[in-house]
């Protein structure tokens, strides 16, 4: 297959720029027609006193996931290239989000991406965001990280990134956040230490 040019994508300063490149067969929306669009990546971890064994099964298990996951349901057999879906309800209304299974690598890593409904999105290959853990020893504990890759404009920027950030910031701590500072995974990091 033959790989289309490279484009850099414009990113805040704080998220390096990435690339997108399309293959004839990829489905990856915006790129096969050579539109450019902003990505945001966010990538947060934390170590954790326990196994790689437990950390894995509180990610991959619906009955753990809904536990730290403020309590969404996780539909999926983990087939690559199958269905995954979250289902959550609150205030009495429900809410969904769905997408595929890219990777999955017991004790190690997956990958997924996902839809998550908006008024102003299509559900269209662009507005899918990407999701990765990966789990990696370190000591006597088991380190989780988890990217955010996604290309969908923000609600309060109306898709247009801020060009006023502090050149004084260091990039790679903007854009990571450890546990005391994520709620999803002190509960996780919680949840997996008990």
């Amino acid at each position: 297959m033959e790989r289309s040019n490279e484009t850099v994508i414009g990113c805040p300063r704080s998220t390096p720029p990435v690339a997108l490149t399309a293959q004839a067969d990829d489905n990856v929306g915006a790129a096969d027609y050579g539109l450019l669009m902003a990505y945001s990546t966010s990538t947060s971890f934390t170590d954790i006193r326990a196994s790689a064994d437990r950390v894995w099964a509180a990610v991959t298990r619906p009955e753990l996931v809904e536990r730290w996951q403020y309590g969404s349901r996780l539909i999926t057999d983990w087939s690559i290239g199958g269905p995954i879906r979250f289902v959550s309800e609150w205030e009495g209304q429900r809410f969904e989000q769905w997408g595929t299974v890219l990777e999955f690598e017991p004790l190690h890593g997956l990958k997924y991406t996902l839809f998550a409904p908006r008024p102003d999105l299509t559900d269209s290959p662009e507005n899918y965001f990407t999701m990765t853990y990966t789990l990696t020893p370190v000591g006597d504990r088991t380190r989780i990280t988890i990217v955010q890759v996604d290309p969908r404009p923000s609600v309060d920027d109306g898709g247009e990134f801020e060009e006023d950030f502090d050149e004084d910031d260091d990039a790679a701590e903007a854009a990571t956040t450890q546990a005391d500072e994520n709620p999803v995974l002190i509960a996780l990091k919680e949840l997996c230490e008990e």
